[in-house]
C-alpha cells in the first residue's frame, strides 16, 4: 500500500492490526507498484491480493495493475480513500 491524506484513518487502524501480527503491510514507492504487488501475491500464493491507495491520482495509478489482474482472472481487492463529500472539488 501507499499512504496518503484521504486513507490515513485506515492506516491508523492497520497499524494496530500489524502490531498484533494479524496482517503484514508492505510499503511501496508508488500506487502502481501496490497493485502489481497485490497481483503478484495472489498469483504466487493463491490468496487474494490487497492494495491501498489514496484518492484522486492515487486511485488512478492503480488502474494498470487492476487491469492486469482482471485480464488474467487474478483475485485482488483495491481499497482507496476518499475525502468527505463537502471537500470534493476543492483544494
Amino acid at each position: 500500500g501507499y499512504p496518503g491524506g484521504a486513507i490515513l484513518p485506515i492506516y491508523d487502524e492497520l497499524y494496530s492490526w500489524e502490531e498484533k501480527k494479524l496482517i503484514q503491510h508492505i510499503l511501496v514507492r508508488h500506487e502502481q507498484a501496490a497493485a502489481h504487488a497485490a497481483d503478484a501475491y495472489a498469483r504466487a500464493t493463491g490468496n487474494v491480493g490487497v492494495c491501498f491507495a489514496t484518492s484522486g491520482p492515487g486511485a488512478t495509478n492503480l488502474v494498470s495493475g487492476i487491469a492486469t489482474a482482471q485480464m488474467d482472472s487474478v483475485p485482488i481487492v483495491a481499497i482507496t480513500g476518499q475525502v468527505g463529500r463537502a471537500f470534493i472539488g476543492t483544494d
